[in-house]
């Protein structure tokens, strides 16, 4: 998982309260080294994943046009930044 190597490879990076994504994402000196935006990125990522597992509907009505290409282009955009830890 890209958080899990980030925070594996950045020394500025605190540990979480745990290691489940939710709190990766929710630590703030995460959003300290790569900016809100970025964060916000992974974020809807992460939820846009949890209502493709858990929710009923298409993931494109959940999002509303979204959809899979959305979430995928959000995580592509989000990558060199958190592999850069920029």
């Amino acid at each position: 998982m890209l958080l899990t190597r980030l925070y594996r490879r950045e020394p500025q990076l605190k540990k979480p309260y745990d290691t489940n994504l939710a709190a990766l994402i929710a630590e703030p000196s995460l959003t300290a080294l790569v900016g809100p935006v970025i964060v916000a990125k992974a974020r809807f990522v992460k939820e846009t994943g949890n209502r493709a597992v858990h929710d009923m509907r298409p993931v494109s009505e959940v999002h509303r046009g979204f959809g899979a290409e959305g979430t995928a282009s959000h995580l592509l955009l989000a990558s060199p930044h958190l592999c850069s830890g920029r």
